[in-house]
């Protein structure tokens, strides 16, 4: 009698899932595109999977804005391809097995393939900034609650913010990783003055960074009189005078009147741009126009050479019958005359925009200025940024 056993062999989406798990935990997987699990490249033998040569899977990054990078063998043919489309675009894989393909529609989801293998990824373009970024204190005297804007775009992918407070001197930076809009920072030293940043982050690196400074500790927010550095005391010194005799209580009732509660803060800090900045999506800015000099540049004389006649005229024969003389000759007397020819060199035409002085030639040129100091060059003006700083206003 003969027994029977039931195939292990696996199914094709628990080929899939064993390489996506094996990319991911040996660290292969994507590191700036958005990408897709690798689909299995050829049947699996009978049996388990337990593991798999990752060299086999396709790696892919985001190398630059709007670009995806393959990592394969080199001399591969690589082809990428938007998903659904039927244009394909054929890249060879250079000597270090990259190839690279640019100028690609960002946001939307492409279908890489090298070897028989594919996998998805999806190209992006760089985080902008967060905007309208303000800091407020909340009912703890340690933390604060931070809020802003920001414009999430499909071509920018998933987005994320690094959120730190960073003290203005001395260690103790406390950051957190959100994807929200807001957050709390919780544990700040209240004695301490700090440096707000909201940094976006999308699988293209790092965006630009919003920045709000306090200009006052949370103790004198707050009216808290500093108690100094955590960990160190105080010094005191003690008065000497003669207590007071201590009141007897007074007795109790039945129909006493428990102490109010303390009044809630009737006000709050929020941060804003300083006097002569303006708030552009969050950096606040001030600009100047450029300025220029002038700047003479000169050329030495160029020349070219001629064939210029000379001595006297020559003849060269009557025996020719034409209606011109060769050799650049004129008929004279009804021969053919001309002259010897020698070589002359002569000066080359001014070049245009420049003038001739005499000994050589010259442009007058209107050069931007350097760049003032604390500014920056954003190609078409100079600007400056500077951090928020604090503004109680009413609660």
């Amino acid at each position: 009698m003969k027994s029977s056993t039931k195939s292990t062999r696996p199914t094709r989406s628990m080929a899939i899932a064993a390489c996506l798990a094996l990319t991911v935990g040996l660290g292969s997987a994507n590191l700036g595109a958005i990408a897709l699990a690798p689909a299995a490249s050829a049947a699996q033998e009978s049996g388990t999977v337990i593991a798999q040569d990752i060299r086999s899977l396709i790696q892919v990054t985001a190398p630059a804005p709007s670009a995806l990078a393959v990592k394969s063998s080199p001399g591969s043919m690589v082809t990428a391809k938007i998903v659904g489309s039927k244009k394909v675009t054929t890249k060879k894989a250079n000597r270090q097995g990259i190839a690279t393909f640019t100028k690609l529609k960002a946001g939307s989801p492409y279908e890489l393939s090298v070897n028989g293998e594919t996998t998805v990824a999806i190209p992006v373009i760089p985080v902008t900034p967060a905007s309208n970024l303000t800091v407020a204190t909340t009912a703890s005297p340690d933390s604060v609650h931070l809020s802003w804007k920001h414009q999430t775009k499909k071509p920018q992918g998933p987005v994320s913010y690094r959120v730190s407070a960073n003290p203005v001197t001395g260690e103790g930076s406390i950051t957190n990783t959100v994807s929200a809009l807001e957050t709390t920072l919780v544990g700040l030293d209240t004695n301490k003055r700090y440096e707000f940043t909201v940094t976006p982050l999308n699988p293209l690196g790092d965006g630009q960074a919003s920045v709000a400074l306090m200009s006052r500790s949370l103790n004198d927010i707050n009216g808290i009189a500093q108690s100094g550095p955590v960990g160190e005391s105080v010094a005191v010194t003690p008065q000497v005078s003669t207590p007071s005799p201590t009141p007897a209580p007074a007795p109790a009732t039945s129909n006493s009147t428990p102490a109010p509660k303390p009044a809630a803060p009737s006000t709050k800090t929020i941060y804003v741009c300083p006097d002569g900045f303006t708030d552009n999506n969050g950096i606040c800015e001030t600009t100047t126009p450029y300025t220029f000099h002038t700047e003479t540049e000169t050329r030495s004389y160029s020349y070219h050479t001629v064939m210029e006649n000379y001595g006297p005229w020559k003849d060269f024969g009557t025996d020719w019958s034409g209606t011109t003389c060769p050799n650049g000759g004129t008929m004279h007397d009804g021969k053919c005359m001309g002259f010897d020819q020698q070589p002359v060199s002569v000066k080359d035409q001014t070049p245009a925009g420049f003038t001739d002085t005499g000994s050589n030639w010259a442009k007058q040129t209107q050069v931007k200025d350097q760049t003032p100091s604390g500014y920056s060059d954003n190609g078409t003006t100079w600007v400056k940024v500077a951090a928020k700083v604090a503004k109680v206003v009413p609660a």
